[in-house]
C-alpha cells in the first residue's frame, strides 16, 4: 500500500530526475514564473502598505519572506492531500 511519505519519495525522485532530463519547461503558466510573479506582486503591496524607513522595508520583507513560502505551502499541501484521499497514485502523477 502506498503511504503519503512514499508518494512523495517517488514524486521527488521522479521529478528530480525529469528536472535533469529535460530543465524547466519555458510554458508561461510554470508554476514557478507564477510564483514570481506572485511574489513581484505581493512587493509591490507591501512596499506601498509599509513605511518606506530601513525598518519598514525590514518588516515587508519578513512580511514576504512568511507569506509567500507559507501560501504556497498550505495551497500545494491541501491540494496533495485532496487527490491522496481520492487515490494514491493521482497524487503521484500530480506531484
Amino acid at each position: 500500500m502506498l503511504t503519503y511519505g512514499w508518494v512523495t519519495l517517488y514524486a521527488f525522485c521522479a521529478g528530480f530526475l525529469l528536472d535533469l532530463a529535460f530543465g524547466d519547461p519555458l510554458v508561461r503558466l510554470h508554476p514557478i514564473r507564477l510564483l514570481g510573479l506572485g511574489i513581484a506582486q505581493t512587493e509591490t503591496l507591501l512596499r506601498r502598505v509599509f513605511p518606506k524607513t530601513p525598518q519598514g522595508e525590514l518588516w515587508a520583507g519578513g512580511v514576504l519572506a512568511v507569506l509567500v513560502p507559507g501560501v504556497c505551502f498550505a495551497a500545494v499541501f491541501l491540494m496533495l492531500r485532496a487527490f491522496f484521499r481520492v487515490s494514491p497514485w493521482l497524487a503521484l502523477v500530480v506531484q
